[in-house]
């Protein structure tokens, strides 16, 4: 009877290091994107048309896939967890901070593995 309950003790072990490792999820943004109306934009035909939309939703390990396009920001996009933003691989993505906007601050200062990349960011960074 003991035997039977350290498997299962084993089993859940290796069940949470296995969830543990799963890789965050696929988060995508595209100018003729969806308004709010997709909470999850997991999906190209379900991308986000806003970026600071798909950072609200970014947890830690996900991946934020911007496409083609200039994106003009009313506010700086204020990003609280490891999450990476990258512009899809060969497009130019362009993140306009509108002159007066910083477009990025990370805020958690254990936030080291945070990352922007294939991005062109101006007016403040």
């Amino acid at each position: 009877m003991m035997n039977k309950h350290v498997s299962h003790i084993v089993l859940f072990l290796v069940m949470c290091l296995f969830l543990s490792r799963v890789p965050g999820r696929d988060i995508y943004v595209a100018t003729n994107g969806l308004g709010g109306g997709s909470p999850l934009f997991g999906a190209w035909t379900e991308a986000a048309s806003n970026i600071e939309w798909a950072v609200n939703v970014g947890v830690n390990g996900d991946h934020i896939w911007i496409s083609n396009g200039t994106y003009v920001l009313t506010n700086q996009i204020t990003v609280n967890s490891n999450i990476a933003i990258s512009g899809n691989p060969g497009d130019r993505v362009a993140i306009d901070g509108n002159g007066a906007n910083r477009c990025f601050r990370f805020t958690n200062s254990l936030n080291r593995e945070g990352v922007l990349s294939n991005l062109f960011a101006a007016s403040g960074f």
